[in-house]
């Protein structure tokens, strides 16, 4: 079932006519760079969504997992798709945020979780 939602997520984006890749540089609503965006969800995520998300610390083993962005993945307009992987002590785990520019709001949706290798 999360699947269908990352799935449904990532073609919803798709339909976006002016979708900009992260490779380049460019300007995130009202960030000048995409590491401003990545610090405003990464911020969110440790000190809002973990402290609630008990089950994903408990797997992962930690409330503050090492978080990866996939800056060449990256894309949006309006709305910012930004795929990440909080590494723990003996998982990881795959997440999306999506940032909406409008009102700031982030949602998130998840893979599996998978043994750290």
């Amino acid at each position: 079932m999360q699947w269908v939602k990352v799935f449904m997520t990532l073609y919803i984006l798709s339909t976006f006519s002016s979708t900009v890749a992260a490779a380049e540089e460019f300007q995130v609503c009202n960030y000048e760079k995409v590491d401003e965006l990545i610090s405003v969800v990464q911020d969110d995520f440790y000190k809002i969504r973990m402290p609630r998300w008990e089950k994903d610390s408990e797997v992962l083993g930690t409330q503050k997992p090492d978080l990866i962005f996939d800056k060449n993945n990256i894309t949006g307009s309006d709305v910012i798709l930004l795929p990440f992987i909080a590494g723990g002590i003996q998982h990881k785990k795959e997440y999306f945020a999506l940032y909406k520019c409008r009102d700031g709001n982030i949602e998130y949706s998840s893979g599996n979780f998978a043994p750290l290798k």
